[in-house]
C-alpha cells in the first residue's frame, strides 16, 4: 500500500469522530472545544443566545450549522462584522435587549483543555451563579430592575477562581 495515503485515512476517521468539521461552502475546518456540546446545552436553558463574530456572514452560518446543526440554540440569532457599528469592535447596540439583561461570552482562548475543568465548563459555572443570583425570588419579585453587570461586578473575579 502506498504510505502517502495512511495521513488521509488517519484524518477521515478523525473527522467522522466528530471533533473536526469540513465547513460546506469554504475550504476550512474547524474544531469544536471540548465540553462545547453540554455548554450549548445548559447555557441555552438560562440564556437567549446569539453568535457574535468580527467574521464574515457567510462564516458566521457555517459555525452555526456545525454548533447547532438542528437550529436549537440559536435559530437566526447571528451576528456578524457586517452588522457592527463599530470597525472590529464588538458592541451591545446590536444585541437586542437593555444591555442590563445581555452577557457577551467571547471565546478566544487557545487551549486544548479537558471537558471537567477547561474553560467553558468553569464558564458555565460562572453563567450558573450568575443566572440563579439575578433570578434570586428571595431578593424581591420585581426582576426588571436587575441588572446583570452588577452581579458580575459582585462576583468580580472572585467567582470565576471559585467556579473551578
Amino acid at each position: 500500500m502506498d504510505h502517502r495515503w495512511y495521513p488521509v485515512m488517519a484524518f477521515h476517521l478523525y473527522v467522522s469522530k466528530g471533533s473536526l468539521f469540513m465547513l460546506e461552502s469554504m475550504p476550512m475546518l474547524a474544531k469544536l472545544r471540548p465540553f462545547v456540546c453540554i455548554f450549548l446545552k445548559e447555557a441555552s436553558k438560562m440564556f437567549e443566545m446569539y453568535v457574535y463574530t468580527m467574521g464574515e456572514q457567510f462564516y458566521a452560518l457555517e459555525m452555526v450549522k456545525v454548533l447547532d446543526p438542528r437550529t436549537v440554540y440559536f435559530s437566526s440569532s447571528v451576528i456578524s462584522q457586517a452588522d457592527s457599528t463599530q470597525r472590529h469592535q464588538k458592541g451591545l447596540d446590536v444585541v437586542l435587549g437593555p444591555k442590563s439583561a445581555v452577557l457577551i461570552l467571547d471565546d478566544t482562548e487557545r487551549s486544548d483543555e479537558s471537558e471537567p475543568d477547561g474553560a467553558l465548563a468553569t464558564i458555565l459555572k460562572v453563567l450558573q451563579q450568575t443566572q440563579s443570583t439575578l433570578f434570586d425570588p428571595e431578593l424581591s419579585d420585581n426582576f426588571s430592575g436587575r441588572d446583570v453587570r452588577q452581579v458580575l461586578n459582585r462576583f468580580g473575579g472572585k467567582s470565576r477562581r471559585d467556579a473551578r
